[in-house]
């Protein structure tokens, strides 16, 4: 979380926040969104897990949210992506 990061490097979230968002171009809460997106994307591509156990295991807790979050940064449902391509 960003209480924790900013914890860990001894200042408060606030500035922890602008100087994420000021050296990487995107806050804290969108990169983390893209990190776990990124992990359930290779979840789904390359391990058995159902999609329930991947929403978890990135860390979502609504699985509703990840599946209307997920069609729009992908334009396809978990289980379509897992398919993967039509021929």
């Amino acid at each position: 979380t960003l209480r924790q990061f900013a914890r860990d490097n001894g200042v408060p979230e606030y500035t922890a926040s602008r100087v994420v968002k000021g050296q990487l171009g995107s806050s804290f809460q969108q990169l983390l969104q893209d990190k776990r997106f990124a992990a359930a994307r290779q979840l789904l591509r390359g391990s058995s897990l159902s999609v329930a156990e991947i929403i978890a295991a990135v860390g979502y807790e609504n699985t509703s949210y990840f599946y209307r979050v997920f069609r729009e940064r992908t334009g396809m449902s978990p289980q379509e992506y897992r398919k993967g391509p039509k021929p």
